[in-house]
């Protein structure tokens, strides 16, 4: 039987984080999107599969 992951943080198509820790994931979504390297990707935050919050591109990196 596979684990289920509550918590889910994807960089673009990348999981940076995939757990049970909310705080965990909470703190990776918000270095993530402070991180130059990110700025051209979405930045995804799921909770149980379904999209809770995002950090679209930054416009001026397009």
């Amino acid at each position: 039987m596979q684990q289920q992951n509550d918590f889910e943080v994807r960089g673009g198509e990348e999981v940076l984080y995939a757990g049970n820790d909310v705080e965990e994931a909470r703190k990776v979504f918000f270095a993530v999107a402070k991180e130059q390297a990110y700025y051209d990707r979405k930045i995804t935050f799921y909770v149980n599969g379904n999209i809770a919050a995002e950090f679209l591109e930054r416009p001026d990196t397009r």
